[in-house]
């Protein structure tokens, strides 16, 4: 598949939306016709880190990795995971959106293009969980996970993508040094928690927020699950709780037994934290509409924030 070592011919390639979604579109439609996937009128869900393409009116969307292919040299690796993952959970009827049986689920690559396929699921908007139903929904996803018999690396999203995002970023000199120092600091000082967590591993979503919870009529389901990995429940409900202005000790009562205090969960919402401003700090070139929450979240690092407590 095609990686990108240099942001300005990221950028052209990224720049150019109809000709990239296009070429996406068009891969993911040879293989689904390849498979005799019976659509005829596709149509774009979302393009944005992936193209999400649903095959009507077949139950089934193509997902077609965009601009997670340029950060992620080995991104088939992480669509293989994800598969594997979800397949398992919809073996166990647990609440995930799963892999398609229309068409074999991947991954699959065509014409440079990665991509997976999925069962499409209807959305139900007027049905946004709350914060509890949703923290609740994470342990019962913990639960299912438990029993996970495959192998799953150790924290990638701040163990491994975190320094090799900094790295990219230095090699690319837009970052002021003084940014990156600090931002360095911060993971060197994470890295041995994270490395030498308290409670037992296993497998975890890797990037379980509310926006990866999916409402139906039938009831909610995780997607997303491109970042799992092996680790503490502690990353997944620092996932889930890092987004919340507030209520957060309301989450982790909501989730129940097994959850940290918020005390003990600060290390991991700080790599959390960090994790977010490197990818930002990292995409911002490509989309220039990311930079000012870059630098948003620079700023805070530059204040202190993040930090151990």
């Amino acid at each position: 598949m095609r990686y990108f070592n240099t942001v300005s011919e990221a950028r052209s390639y990224l720049e150019n939306h109809p000709a990239l979604l296009a070429r996406a579109e068009r891969a993911a439609l040879k293989v689904a016709r390849d498979y005799r996937v019976p659509f005829t009128d596709p149509v774009i869900l979302a393009s944005r880190s992936n193209l999400l393409l649903h095959l009507r009116p077949a139950p089934v969307v193509a997902r077609v990795a965009l601009a997670t292919a340029i950060l992620r040299p080995d991104v088939r690796e992480f669509l293989a995971r994800e598969v594997a993952v979800a397949g398992f959970l919809a073996m166990r009827g647990a609440r995930a959106v799963p892999p398609s049986q229309e068409i074999p689920p991947g991954p699959h690559e065509m014409r440079g293009q990665v991509m997976s396929f999925w069962r499409f699921v209807e959305p139900a908007p007027d049905r946004q969980p709350s914060v509890a139903a949703a923290a609740e929904a994470l342990q019962e996803l913990h639960g299912a996970l438990r029993d996970f018999p495959g192998e799953l690396p150790y924290l990638p999203p701040p163990l491994v993508e975190i320094p090799r995002l900094l790295d990219r970023i230095e090699r690319r000199g837009d970052v002021p040094a003084s940014d990156l120092a600090l931002l360095r600091e911060a993971w060197e000082r994470l890295a041995p928690v994270l490395r030498s967590p308290a409670r037992p591993v296993q497998a975890l979503h890797g990037d379980a927020h509310l926006r990866n919870l999916i409402p139906t009529a039938g009831g909610l389901l995780w997607n997303d699950f491109e970042d799992t990995c092996s680790g503490p429940v502690e990353w997944d409900l620092a996932c889930f709780c890092w987004p919340l202005s507030e209520g957060r000790e309301a989450a982790l009562a909501a989730y129940g037994a097994g959850a940290p205090t918020l005390e003990d969960l600060a290390p991991w919402l700080a790599a959390r934290e960090l994790q977010g401003t490197v990818w930002l700090a990292a995409m911002a070139p490509l989309f220039p509409d990311r930079r000012a929450r870059a630098e948003e979240m620079l700023a805070r690092w530059r204040r202190g924030g993040g930090h151990l407590g």
